[in-house]
């Protein structure tokens, strides 16, 4: 007969005090109210973003750790104007609008807004998701790893959007003519960037819904799953909108 225990999904830490053990993402014990490890005031921007290259777990359980998410509304406002211009530009609106600055205009006046609540919609889902699996993140760390995990995206608006624009400016928008007439081998390189940052997005959203919730590898095929099937239906809703 075998000896095993059950396969523990749940990533967990002793306290130093009465020796009970916690998870991961505690920063206070339950029995005796002991600290943990210690609680991070605040995020800092650009060490982050550096550190999600480096090491993607320790940065996002870092902030879940921290007290205050900066910048997450930030992050979400510039997620939604670039959500706003995908949806612009895969469905070819450049036609309907009567110039670049209204068509950009349109972009930053709806994205910010748009950007907050995809986040919390995608947040919720997820927080909802894990939870029935054991998980533990609350609404509001969810909603610090799903605009994180959006970094790449956005350095992919704020470096390679710009010369999109400038090298086809409305016409990146369209059909009439298309980006591919004007410079194909140049737009195929602009828009492969684009799709690598959306693919790391994703892997960092897995990654980061593992740390905020304290699941260890054993979870990472449910995690990968639940991420690919909301990443799915954003998709489809973006195909039929």
């Amino acid at each position: 007969m075998s000896n095993d225990g059950p396969v523990v999904s749940v990533n967990m830490i002793a306290c130093k005090v009465c020796g009970k053990l916690n998870e991961e993402t505690s920063v206070l014990c339950a029995s005796c109210r002991s600290y943990l490890q210690p609680r991070i005031d605040a995020i800092n921007l650009f060490e982050t973003v550096w550190a999600l290259v480096e090491s993607p777990r320790q940065t996002f359980r870092k902030i879940v750790l921290s007290q205050h998410k900066n910048y997450v509304f930030f992050l979400s406002s510039l997620l939604g104007i670039n959500l706003v211009h995908t949806i612009f530009w895969y469905r070819n609106l450049g036609n309907q609008f009567s110039s670049l600055f209204t068509l950009t205009g349109a972009g930053f006046i709806v994205g910010p807004l748009l950007g907050i609540l995809y986040t919390l919609v995608l947040s919720f889902l997820l927080q909802v998701m894990t939870r029935a699996r054991g998980g533990s993140a609350t609404l509001r760390n969810m909603f610090a790893v799903v605009a994180y995990a959006g970094v790449p995206i956005v350095m992919s608006f704020v470096f390679v959007w710009p010369i999109e624009i400038a090298v086809f400016g409305i016409y990146f928008f369209g059909n009439n003519p298309s980006p591919m007439t004007i410079n194909w081998l140049l737009y195929l390189i602009l828009i492969s960037i684009d799709g690598v940052a959306v693919v790391w997005s994703v892997v960092l959203l897995v990654i980061g819904t593992l740390a905020a919730n304290g699941f260890t590898r054993e979870r990472i095929i449910f995690v990968t799953l639940s991420v690919m099937l909301l990443v799915a239906a954003s998709w489809f809703v973006l195909h039929v909108a």
